[in-house]
């Protein structure tokens, strides 16, 4: 039997209007999920063009798809996302009662409760997830703009079975500013099946899902990069490599000319060619440090990625910004903060508020998932001002310093603290007691 937040029983069913939680998975792998065809594949600026105009008209599937594997396919990418998801996983997290029910008994019991169900959401399945995998999967909404897994609710809506994770490019926002999930049968769209789904959005500004991630700056330098890469390449291979070359008077040219080349072949991969003497051959040098240019331009886009996902690129030799001498992997504080509240906002409304209905009826205040995003104190800025203001004869209280500093402060055997010249004769007296016995003297002999 179930109980509501006043300690009325409820049916198993729940308190929901619309009926019980739907049970077990609607959604299913179908042949579009598998594309035979990359989106990045020649890659140009009228495709990646077309691209984004089809996404302002609410057919975003090829941006989806392409920022999927732009972050498969581009290092620069990949490691700064990594670093970001990386962040925002590793904060604690709890669920607390919401804000003026802080002291309340019930509201502290569901919160509790809740969340002591989303710590034990198992992930049996290949394709099913646990909370920690909800979270990894929601953050894949930085560059799309959105995200979205399936619930897979227990009996009665109590407990979560799993949370399944649905493929970006499934969404459609062709015939509403809503999202729609799109399937071989309905093309269109249909739409999600309420307190059955998390549709978590990233917006790095207001307006358009379709047109709120990081998909835009990303995608035109991941398509400038490649081309310097492609560049960088060939000029590789063209001038970093050494290459043998065989001249022929008209005699060797006509009887030596098959042999010499089969020689040449065989000195290996560098390439190689036989030429007459009647031919004059160049190979142009490119200007000096050409080679330069393109390993610039590269290191130019890589900071301009890791800038605009982790909002900084400074490392320990180059402290600036907000990261204050960190290594440049740590994401700027603000950002990991807006991470951490959009995901609060987006598991209060689509989790933890059918759960608390479900089990706790329509009226039950729901709780608040809280991350403890907020910075690291820096223990040596406050031991300054510690001692600023002993010097100025203004004196600490004693418990806040040991709570503060994790350190235990001296105290006499009345238990008042001590000073370190009060403490000077206890030390004294310790000191004796350990001082051994000495080798020498007519009361030591061997």
């Amino acid at each position: 039997m179930l109980y509501d937040w006043t300690g009325r029983p409820v049916g198993e069913r729940g308190a929901d209007p619309g009926g019980a939680p739907i049970g077990g998975r609607l959604v299913g792998w179908e042949d579009i999920d598998r594309q035979g065809e990359d989106e990045s594949r020649a890659l140009t600026p009228t495709k990646i063009d077309g691209i984004f105009r089809d996404a302002n008209r609410g057919d975003c599937q090829a941006q989806a798809r392409l920022a999927v594997e732009i972050e498969e396919k581009d290092w620069d990418v990949s490691h700064p996302l990594s670093t970001r998801r990386a962040a925002v996983k590793g904060i604690a997290w709890q669920c607390l009662p919401p804000k003026g029910l802080e002291n309340d008994a019930t509201a502290k019991r569901i919160a509790e409760a809740a969340g002591e169900m989303l710590r034990n959401v198992p992930a049996d399945g290949d394709d099913e997830l646990d909370f920690g995998g909800l979270l990894d999967h929601m953050l894949l909404a930085i560059l799309p703009g959105y995200s979205w897994t399936e619930i897979v609710w227990g009996k009665g809506g109590g407990t979560i079975e799993a949370f399944v994770p649905g493929m970006v490019n499934a969404v459609t926002f062709r015939d509403s500013v809503e999202p729609r999930l799109a399937t071989t049968a309905h093309p269109e769209g249909l739409p999600f099946a309420p307190n059955k789904f998390v549709f978590h959005r990233h917006n790095a500004r207001s307006g358009d899902s379709s047109r709120g991630g990081l998909i835009r700056p990303l995608g035109w330098m991941y398509l400038f990069e490649m081309t310097g890469v492609k560049d960088l390449m060939r000029f590789a291979e063209k001038f970093g490599m050494p290459f043998v070359s065989a001249r022929l008077d008209d005699n060797a040219w006509e009887k030596d000319r098959t042999k010499i080349a089969y020689l040449i072949r065989n000195f290996g991969r560098d390439g190689g060619a036989v030429f007459s003497k009647a031919v004059e051959t160049e190979l142009v040098q490119a200007a000096q440090g050409g080679a330069d240019l393109y390993f610039k331009m590269l290191e130019y886009f890589g900071a301009a990625k890791t800038k605009v996902v982790l909002g900084q690129t400074a490392t320990s030799g180059d402290a600036g910004g907000f990261s204050k001498g960190q290594a440049q992997e740590n994401v700027r504080q603000d950002i990991l903060e807006a991470d951490a509240r959009a995901l609060e906002g987006t598991l209060r409304r689509d989790v933890l508020q059918p759960w608390t209905m479900f089990t706790h009826g329509p009226d039950a205040p729901v709780p608040v998932l809280s991350f403890d995003a907020a910075p690291a104190e820096d223990m040596k800025d406050k031991a300054e001002i510690v001692t600023q203001l002993s010097e100025a004869g203004l004196q600490p209280d004693p418990e806040w310093a040991e709570k503060t500093f994790n350190v235990r402060l001296a105290r006499g055997p009345d238990g008042k603290l001590l000073s370190a010249q009060a403490r000077e004769p206890f030390a004294m007296a310790g000191e004796k007691k350990k001082r051994p016995l000495p080798l020498t003297g007519p009361t030591n002999r061997w």
